[in-house]
């Protein structure tokens, strides 16, 4: 059985306007590739209607029934979410942050870790392993069946 894991995409800023009209900071390279998908806020579903531009790199997004200041409010802060099957497909060599998500990273010397969270500090992908120990993205060597094998010189 195949389990169709929940992605994190993006976290609500704060509302922009009175429309209802919310700024993101995206997780992904371009947001508006799920359009017309739902995502789910708060387990609650909401369609994503439009992209309406950025903001200082920041998107500008409607969902559909989010149509005033007061409604998009109460979602200020919370984390967007959507199922992995409606996600684009990718390029090979290409990953979603939560593809990484519970792989388990080998060294020469070893098994590391296992990925527990994925985050971007502005200089590079971090994967934070389960003993609390980091390591950059770049260091991969290659990703397969859920199993990340690091370069031999780092």
């Amino acid at each position: 059985m195949v389990v169709d894991k929940l992605c994190k995409v993006a976290r609500v800023s704060k509302p922009h306007g009175f429309d209802g009209t919310l700024k993101l900071h995206s997780y992904m390279e371009d947001i508006s590739s799920i359009l017309g998908k739902h995502v789910i806020i708060n387990d609650a579903n909401y369609k994503l209607d439009s992209v309406a531009g950025l903001v200082s790199k920041n998107p500008l997004v409607k969902f559909a029934g989010i149509d005033s200041h007061e409604k998009a409010l109460p979602l200020k802060d919370q984390t967007i979410y959507i199922h992995r099957s409606n996600l684009p497909a990718l390029s090979e060599g290409e990953y979603y942050w939560c593809d990484l998500l519970d792989c388990v990273v080998h060294s020469g010397e070893g098994i590391l870790g296992t990925v527990i969270e994925v985050r971007d500090d502005g200089g590079g992908l971090l994967l934070k392993l389960n003993n609390n120990e980091y390591i950059l993205f770049d260091w991969i060597e290659s990703i397969e069946q859920n199993q990340i094998f690091l370069k031999n010189e780092i």
